[in-house]
């Protein structure tokens, strides 16, 4: 999970959803959740049963992440709303299957590359989830559409767009 505590995250039903797994083999690491919002979520992960799994991990710099990523079996991003995605993107490019919401710019930045959910059902999450744990074949199409979906959205095509955005203004 790589987000905040803030509402529109939707932390409290992907910690419900995590809590459904029949396999907690993986642990949940909550990239981005500070050390102190811990004392906030332990009441909800001791009533969950799952404090022992939950990794809580502050702010990395860019190679920690890469790292993070490189070792992660599936990023879970079941975000209410966005305005745009970058953690989709980036774990895409690291190949790293992406299970995120059907709504908002999300479902436009992964396209066909993720397993979309309903982030309103922790059930409809953690089915999806465990699919994508287990599914080998699903897991190897999700990592080659990924791939190819986190291309179109390099920092240089982004540039160009922006520059050509502005050449058309200043005609």
């Amino acid at each position: 999970y790589s987000g905040s505590m803030r509402k529109h995250k939707n932390l409290e039903r992907a910690l419900k959803a995590y809590a459904l797994l029949k396999d907690k083999t993986n642990d949940l690491v909550l990239l981005g959740v500070e050390m102190e919002n811990k004392k906030v979520l332990n009441q909800i992960l001791e009533e969950l049963k799952i404090a022992q799994k939950v990794i809580f991990m502050p702010y990395l710099s860019f190679q920690e992440l890469v790292l993070l990523y490189n070792c992660a079996s599936v990023l879970f991003f079941p975000t209410l709303y966005e305005g745009f995605g970058l953690p989709a993107l980036e774990a895409m490019a690291c190949e790293i299957p992406v299970v995120s919401s059907h709504n908002s710019s999300v479902s436009e930045v992964t396209g066909e590359a993720a397993a979309v959910i309903d982030p309103l059902s922790p059930t409809q999450m953690a089915e999806t989830l465990e699919k994508v744990l287990v599914d080998q074949t699903m897991r190897q199409k999700m990592i080659a559409l990924g791939l190819e979906q986190a291309k179109k959205f390099t920092w240089r095509i982004t540039a160009e767009k922006t520059l050509k955005i502005y050449q058309e203004l200043l005609k």
